[in-house]
């Protein structure tokens, strides 16, 4: 429920659903209600939201992240800053993204932007020829701080 509300962006009724929840509102319930402040861009909810999220789950980074992502949107520099700082004064580390798949009944896990796969160049290969011919067929969308096979293997994904 406190999901639905954020997504439509009824940040008064779903606060005051947790509110009368007969039980105390748990990480789950909050990090429902953060999709919806990112998603209308709702910085006051959401700074209300992660405050709840550090206080429930002080070592989990993707509160911390959430927050700082949320004021970067907003073009909040100093927010970001604030956020990092605290992350930084309370220890708490986010670890890169990892992808699993598997070929032949082995499983291969590849973290972002890491190179030191045994088949890594033959990967990456790979995406520069596929990164050419989506170029080649008109792909035309900018992502800021990624290399080019990424950039254009994203833009690929979201067509």
């Amino acid at each position: 429920m406190v999901d639905l509300l954020g997504r439509k962006g009824k940040f008064k009724e779903a606060l005051e659903f947790i509110k009368t929840m007969p039980y105390d509102p748990d990480a789950a319930i909050w990090g429902a209600l953060i999709n919806g402040c990112k998603i209308h861009q709702n910085v006051e909810i959401c700074e209300h939201v992660a405050y709840h999220l550090c206080r429930l789950e002080p070592q989990a980074a993707v509160s911390y992240v959430e927050m700082a992502n949320m004021y970067a949107s907003a073009g909040k520099w100093d927010g970001v800053s604030k956020v990092r700082a605290l992350m930084k004064c309370n220890k708490v580390k986010k670890f890169p993204g990892q992808s699993l798949i598997q070929v032949d009944g082995k499983n291969h896990i590849f973290g972002v932007e890491e190179r030191c796969h045994p088949e890594g160049s033959r990967i990456y290969e790979v995406l520069d020829v596929l990164a050419f011919q989506m170029k080649k067929h008109g792909t035309s969308y900018l992502f800021k701080d990624l290399p080019e096979h990424e950039i254009y293997l994203q833009d690929f994904l979201a067509a």
